[in-house]
């Protein structure tokens, strides 16, 4: 008897500590201004036309609106969804990068009827900003706050 009253004890007793354990909960903060630059493909400094020289760009609708980006040698082109760009070696000239409100229609149908429906969406414009001095097998880029110029990102890559 004086046995079994010894395993009736450890097994409450060891069912009381696994009960009075507490769960972890883990948080995870939301970011005020996400921003993400990073490849597609295999990450390296060096960028091979067709190879890996096609980033993931994602940016906060508040954030794209308060960002210009700056190319030196290469040039980002807009590519499938809103989140891809493809990086193309340019020598010889800067670009300017910036987001702006784009007019698009878009079609609804309502009641049988093919209506247009005009909505404005963030797009990635470029212009051309003068001539790089940069070495001609570098590419260079730099995303600005556009209120006060300051630097919040900066890239380097050799261009091959």
């Amino acid at each position: 008897m004086p046995r079994s009253c010894f395993f009736i004890i450890l097994f409450l007793s060891a069912n009381c500590v696994f009960k009075a354990q507490n769960l972890q909960h883990i948080k995870v903060k939301k970011a005020d201004s996400p921003f993400l630059f990073f490849q597609k493909f295999k990450a390296n400094d060096t960028i091979w036309a067709k190879k890996n020289d096609v980033f993931y760009l994602l940016l906060s609708d508040s954030l794209k609106q308060q960002i210009s980006i700056e190319t030196q040698n290469g040039q980002l082109m807009r590519q499938d969804g809103d989140s891809l760009v493809l990086l193309k070696y340019l020598p010889g000239i800067n670009y300017l990068h910036k987001f702006e409100f784009i007019e698009s229609e878009e079609n609804s149908q309502q009641k049988n009827a093919r209506l247009k429906s005009k909505k404005e969406k963030l797009v990635l414009i470029t212009l051309i900003d003068g001539a790089s001095t940069l070495e001609k097998n570098k590419i260079k880029i730099v995303f600005r706050y556009k209120n006060n110029k300051s630097i919040f990102a900066e890239f380097n890559y050799i261009a091959n």
